[in-house]
């Protein structure tokens, strides 16, 4: 009876060994991710196919959405919300970035996005409230990553002065595009973002050429927008 519940008790085990533990969850969850809200919708790059695939989104979300990290929703992160990872993804593929660039992610929270920047080769900064600073540099350390250049700015806008990047990413929808995120393009340089016109939103890229900058619509999107990017309401008397 002893060696029989012995062997039970052994089988119990290796039988539960083979349970996925969170962790293993959270990998496969990843590459679902890749697979089904990326590459499915166009994202080629296989830079940013290995960084959503290896990046553990769920150390960049706030704790109450570590179980949706993966979903199709604007999971909340250190007083922001992420873009879905869809439209993240297409939002990068469409910023065509190049290796080694010089490349910032504002109103990014703990800054996922800028952790999939820095996977794929870029110097990263981050523009963002002061209080999330700890938050990203924990998520980054976490990943094995450096943490970012950080610029505390709640504006958003003044600590870009005499700055320059060759990508910007904006994680998040705005109703008008500040001038000084135009201003800190570097020659060639693109910014990304949503632009909304009330529910309806659209995807842009922005390109300087000399004094000129100019951009082109590459899909449709309406996350949500980033506090303090609102138009002002006009009254017609």
């Amino acid at each position: 009876m002893e060696n029989a519940q012995a062997i039970e008790n052994s089988e119990a085990g290796a039988a539960g060994s083979d349970r996925p533990m969170p962790g293993d969850l959270f990998a496969v969850q990843r590459a679902q991710m890749a697979a089904s809200q990326a590459r499915v919708n166009d994202v080629t790059d296989l830079r940013l196919q290995h960084a959503l695939r290896s990046l553990k989104r769920e150390n960049f979300v706030d704790p109450g959405f570590v179980p949706l990290a993966y979903a199709e929703i604007e999971a909340e992160s250190a007083g922001r919300k992420l873009l879905k990872p869809r439209d993240l993804a297409k939002l990068l593929q469409s910023l065509d970035i190049g290796t080694g660039g010089r490349a910032l992610e504002i109103a990014g929270g703990a800054s996922y996005g800028a952790a999939v920047l820095a996977m794929m080769g870029q110097n990263v900064s981050v523009l963002e409230h002061p209080t999330a600073s700890d938050r990203a540099a924990r998520a980054f350390e976490a990943q094995g990553l450096v943490p970012p250049e950080f610029l505390a700015d709640a504006s958003l806008r003044t600590a870009l002065a005499g700055r320059s990047f060759d990508t910007i990413l904006v994680n998040g929808a705005v109703e008008f595009v500040p001038d000084e995120w135009l201003a800190a393009l570097a020659e060639g340089g693109r910014l990304g973002m949503v632009v909304r016109d009330g529910p309806v939103g659209r995807a842009r890229i922005y390109t300087k050429s000399g004094a000129a900058t100019a951009f082109r619509t590459v899909f449709d999107a309406a996350p949500s927008l980033i506090q303090g990017f609102e138009k002002k309401p006009v009254f017609i008397f």
